[in-house]
């Protein structure tokens, strides 16, 4: 799994939700939709990609908060507010004109002149889970707009007969909109039928759930190849933890590093503050017997794990877990692990 820091920058025009003054967890249940849409293989294919919560910025500037693509405001926001280099993913969440939910650059576009300025995610702050615009209000226009950010077309680019440049998402005339059956077919001399559940199209949310293997291929590939990245090779999930009682202090998982599977990685949990924050960590070693991971993964041997809260953090006061796994070598990219982002308050005992 490949980590991919997120900075949100919330564009308001005042202090209430209704002048974008969206509440913090409306952005959590963000990250989650994230997470499980790039993590989830139940119903497509599953990404490299996990998504951290690096930090927030509030900006109140009317003219901002009704951004327009491709404006002097947009560019002006951009250029004061970005955080990061080309791998770091900001999301600009404002009030955008008419019915557009939002926009986003491709990984080629960093090779222009002012491409790294302009570089992110705009969305508009009710297609937040929570948000009120209706059908749309689950999440998913951020999943769709980064996919653009990780170089993936609507399936439909180009028509019928020139396509997405992704092998085995079938052809399609042109954007299906609210939840269509999926016997839908628009170019009926192409092979399949059109790929209505698909993220990259313009279905409700309730009614769109995969990326196909092809797409994920092509995001990783552009993620290394034009935006520089580095794809971390650990894997692992946190399975039983923090959400089952809450006086519970321990964190259960497990993790392997696929280049070495036989071989026990190390994991981190950083207590209030992300990999890199200056935040605390308690480091173990993945030894541990773990038939949930084996099964999972389908990898043998021992990559269980056994976090426990330090006493210091059992002070009913709200925290923040965040694990990650290194690789075997030691020196490569920390991954942040399938439900690794963890809010926790425990009685002291």
């Amino acid at each position: 799994m490949t980590s991919i820091d997120v900075w949100f920058h919330v564009i308001r025009s005042g202090t209430t939700v209704s002048q974008g003054n969206v509440p913090e967890a409306w952005l959590d249940d963000q990250m989650l939709a994230l997470n499980t849409a790039f993590g989830d293989s139940t119903a497509g294919a599953k990404t490299r990609f996990n998504f951290v919560k690096r930090g927030v910025t509030r900006t109140t500037n009317a003219t901002w908060f009704n951004v327009t693509q491709f404006s002097a405001a947009e560019t002006a926001m951009k250029q004061a507010l970005r955080q990061g280099g080309n791998t770091t993913l900001n999301v600009y969440i404002a009030d955008l004109p008419g019915t557009l939910l939002g926009w986003a650059t491709f990984p080629y576009e960093l090779a222009n002149l002012d491409g790294p300025v302009r570089d992110g995610v705009v969305i508009d702050y009710n297609t937040l889970p929570g948000g009120a615009e209706a059908n749309y209000n689950e999440g998913l226009t951020a999943v769709h707009e980064i996919g653009h950010w990780l170089g993936l077309y609507h399936p439909w680019q180009g028509g019928c007969f020139i396509g997405d440049e992704v092998d085995d998402t079938p052809a399609m005339d042109g954007a299906a909109l609210g939840c269509p059956a999926q016997t839908l077919n628009s170019c009926p001399t192409m092979l399949g039928n059109d790929p209505v559940r698909n993220y990259m199209g313009y279905t409700y949310d309730t009614c769109m759930w995969e990326f196909t293997a092809g797409q994920v291929s092509r995001m990783t590939s552009l993620y290394t190849s034009q935006r520089g990245g580095t794809l971390g090779t650990t894997n692992g999930y946190i399975y039983e933890g923090l959400w089952d009682l809450e006086i519970n202090p321990d964190i259960h998982g497990g993790a392997y590093d696929s280049d070495t599977p036989n071989q026990p990685v190390q994991v981190r949990a950083y207590w209030d503050g992300p990999a890199g924050s200056g935040a605390t960590y308690t480091q173990v070693t993945a030894n541990e017997p773990n038939a949930y991971i084996n099964d999972i993964y389908g990898i043998p041997g021992n990559h269980g794990f056994t976090i426990t809260v330090p006493m210091a953090l059992r002070d009913v006061q709200q925290h923040t877990v965040y694990i990650y796994a290194l690789d075997s070598s030691g020196v490569g990219p920390m991954t942040l692990l399938m439900h690794g982002q963890l809010w926790f308050s425990i009685d002291p005992f």
